[in-house]
């Protein structure tokens, strides 16, 4: 049996007044194993703020 969540994540673009969709968490269990997925919206990948999805220690 898999076992999915999601949600959304939001943010408010510099100079704007609004929230918009940054994208799309969601997890599920694989062999009882949680895996999560964070999924950016095109148009923020794209946007006019430079985006470092790496992750460091």
């Amino acid at each position: 049996m898999t076992s999915e969540r999601e949600c959304y994540g939001y943010i408010v673009p510099p100079g704007a007044t609004s929230f918009v969709t940054a994208g799309r968490f969601r997890t599920r269990a694989v062999d009882g194993v949680r895996v999560g997925e964070f999924v950016y919206r095109r148009a923020i990948e794209n946007g006019p703020v430079p985006w470092n999805s790496n992750r460091s220690s």
